[in-house]
């Protein structure tokens, strides 16, 4: 039977240990308390990570407002353009033809046929379809023969901010038409009537002549019109502005707040009134 030495070794053989580390058998292994390395790295990542999706969460919200805001002034600068680019079509078909076009366009019989767009085409770079549009037999606009009408609107004619499908044959962009009266004021464009510039004694910065609605369309070659009294009541419908062509080409947005009587004023070519500042969106 082996003796025990407590400062010595016991002797070599089968369930020799050594006690205290007080021999020369070396040191016991290290005991595993605690976390490893390892874990604590994987811990200190995982919080890294959870701060990443945090701040990356927190940025996100930060930024989403003003991406969307952006957005919002981009679509609304290019509807703008889109106007501006139909007033300047008006203004090139008054040059070439000295008067501008009727609201819409008659055939013999007298039917309203197609509208005032048509006469536009040329002067937006789209000759192609107004070569196709038959000037000799006149047919509504909607009349079987007449697919080249009935197809995609040009997109000069609609509103990026719009709910249409790509390739629709709407148009979010109007013209202020109304009888003549020829006992009062009248608007820039008379149903039925070719107007000039020299018509207009307000001045033609101080005559509202069309407005893009967003959230009303109708088929760009229909001879549908916006009289003065069912404009104003559209862009009730609109969010907060809508965007405005007065007749020298300029293109404002004002306020869908804006007093009916005032609006009526606008659209009038020759009662005398104008536009204060007060009325655009700021």
């Amino acid at each position: 039977m082996s003796q025990y030495n407590p400062y010595g070794n016991q002797q070599s053989g089968q369930g020799a240990m050594n006690y205290g580390n007080y021999g020369g058998g070396g040191a016991p292994p290290p005991q595993r308390n605690g976390m490893s390395t390892g874990m604590i790295i994987g811990i200190i990542l995982g919080i890294l990570f959870l701060c990443f999706l945090l701040c990356g969460g927190v940025l996100a919200a930060l930024l989403i407002p003003a991406i969307s805001a952006a957005r919002a002034a981009a679509t609304q600068v290019q509807d703008s353009n889109n106007m501006r680019l139909i007033g300047l079509a008006l203004h090139n078909y008054e040059a070439t033809y000295k008067k501008l076009p009727t609201p819409y366009a008659t055939n013999s019989n007298g039917e309203k046929v197609w509208s005032w767009r048509i006469a536009m085409l040329p002067f937006i770079e789209d000759g192609t379809t107004f070569q196709k549009v038959d000037f000799k037999n006149m047919k509504p606009w909607d009349d079987p023969s007449n697919t080249v009408l009935q197809g995609p609107a040009n997109p000069y004619f609609t509103s990026v901010r719009s709910d249409l499908p790509p390739g629709s044959n709407g148009a979010n962009i109007f013209l202020i038409s109304n009888p003549e009266n020829k006992g009062g004021p009248n608007s820039a464009f008379v149903d039925g009537v070719y107007t000039k510039f020299s018509d207009c004694s307000d001045g033609i910065s101080n005559t509202l002549v069309g407005v893009l609605l967003v959230k009303h369309n109708v088929p760009w070659a229909s001879p549908e019109t916006l009289s003065t009294e069912e404009a104003y009541r559209l862009i009730q419908n609109e969010d907060q502005t809508f965007i405005a062509l007065f007749l020298d080409g300029a293109v404002k947005r004002l306020k869908t707040s804006i007093d009916e009587q005032t609006f009526k004023a606008l659209v009038t070519r020759d009662g005398g009134e104008q536009m204060y500042p007060d009325m655009l969106e700021p």
